[in-house]
């Protein structure tokens, strides 16, 4: 078992996910997802307005999710892409340099390049490294999005083939389809939620990079 916890050791999960799990699994996304998929798995089949509805298959589910995975992989792939090709200036260096819980630190642009204050005292010979900075923060949230979106896909595809022409509304359920209405529900509330996620940490790059552009042209 030595070369499967090697290569374990290597993976996204146990380098980027585990040492956040706190924040990761006690998260309101994390734990409201879990809910939904919790409350659609009991309740659903036997609500009236449901079960009287049209006859909509697991197949047909997890066609619309592979689609909406599909979309969501790509806003993920193209905000990861975005974050990780940034300029080195001041914003970059003002998002390595800060983290969530930590004494801000501000980078302020010298005669001969970047002077980092903190407290309003001169930092630049003995910078202070964060564990997770803002910037580690921003491109974890990308990425896992996009684990997540992958592993939507999966679950989709799994649900494809083993439960495709099974309509989701019978009167009778058994385990296993109550078990795949439950995940492929509560998962596909989880990456909606995670995309709003990274559509907010986009738009704070945007609004970021403008507030630093203005105070530097302010300067000139």
């Amino acid at each position: 078992m030595t070369w499967a916890k090697k290569i374990f050791s290597r993976t996204f999960f146990a380098k980027d996910v585990w040492p956040r799990r706190k924040s990761v699994f006690k998260h309101r996304y994390f734990i409201g997802s879990v809910f939904v998929a919790m409350a659609v798995s009991l309740l659903a089949p036997h609500m009236p307005a449901v079960a009287e509805g049209p006859n909509v298959t697991f197949g047909q589910v997890a066609t619309a999710n592979l689609a909406f995975g599909a979309l969501s992989f790509g806003v993920s792939s193209a905000g990861a892409l975005t974050v990780l090709t940034l300029p080195s200036d001041r914003l970059l260096a003002a998002m390595m340099l800060n983290s969530v819980d930590g004494e801000p630190v501000r980078v302020v642009k010298g005669i001969e390049g970047f002077e980092f204050k903190q407290s309003g005292q001169d930092i630049s010979g003995t910078l202070p490294i964060p564990k997770q900075s803002i910037y580690a923060d921003l491109l974890f949230t990308l990425l896992y999005s996009a684990s997540i979106q992958i592993l939507l896909a999966l679950v989709s595809v799994i649900l494809l083939f083993t439960l495709g022409g099974t309509e989701i509304t019978a009167d009778q359920p058994s385990l296993s389809q109550s078990a795949g209405l439950g995940a492929i529900s509560g998962l596909s509330f989880y990456v909606l939620l995670q995309l709003t996620a990274v559509i907010r940490a986009l738009s704070n790059i945007g609004r970021n990079r403008e507030r630093f552009a203005q105070e530097e042209l302010s300067s000139m």
